[in-house]
């Protein structure tokens, strides 16, 4: 009893590391949907597990789930981290990244072919509008941009998607 006791105590004294509670977010075919994560800042970082659970395409816009940063009110100045299913027939999701300016894409890289099912764990960090990302065990990327600020956010168009945000 008396170990219980103490070994109890001492996991108590440890840093809580756990994730928060997973957050869902749904869009209708051909529709987005985003969450911001915090607020505009000159540095910041969001650490998050990311699943496409279910698959609505639409014409010109395929289901995909993204982490990112923008700067301003919307994402004309981004840079997003996303898992997409490009067409209805692939049984897999490109795992990648993309550049938004001025609205529109200015570099698109994919890093890797995923499950249908699988889940990505992305960091990405944000300082003087650089931003570093790293895809599971790959090595960090590092991405210049012209934001001078940015904000956290997670979004999903045309099906549904899990994240599990790090606090």
């Amino acid at each position: 009893m008396r170990l219980g006791v103490v070994l109890a105590t001492a996991l108590s004294a440890l840093p809580f590391s756990a994730s928060a509670d997973p957050l869902s977010l749904s869009a209708s075919p051909g529709y987005f949907n985003a969450k911001m994560l915090g607020p505009s800042a000159k540095t910041g970082r969001v650490s998050a597990s990311v699943r496409l659970v279910s698959f609505n395409g639409a014409q010109g816009w395929p289901p995909a789930a993204y982490v990112g940063f923008q700067q301003g009110p919307n994402r004309d100045h981004s840079v997003q981290f996303l898992v997409i299913r490009n067409r209805d027939s692939d049984p897999y999701l490109v795992a990648g990244y993309r550049v938004i300016e001025g609205g529109k894409e200015s570099k698109v890289q994919s890093l890797a072919n995923l499950p249908l099912e699988a889940t990505a764990r992305v960091l990405m960090s944000f300082k003087a509008g650089e931003v570093t990302l790293r895809l599971n065990d790959q090595a960090p990327i590092q991405i210049h941009t012209s934001m001078a600020e940015a904000a956290p956010y997670v979004s999903v168009s045309s099906g549904m998607a899990e994240f599990n945000v790090d606090p």
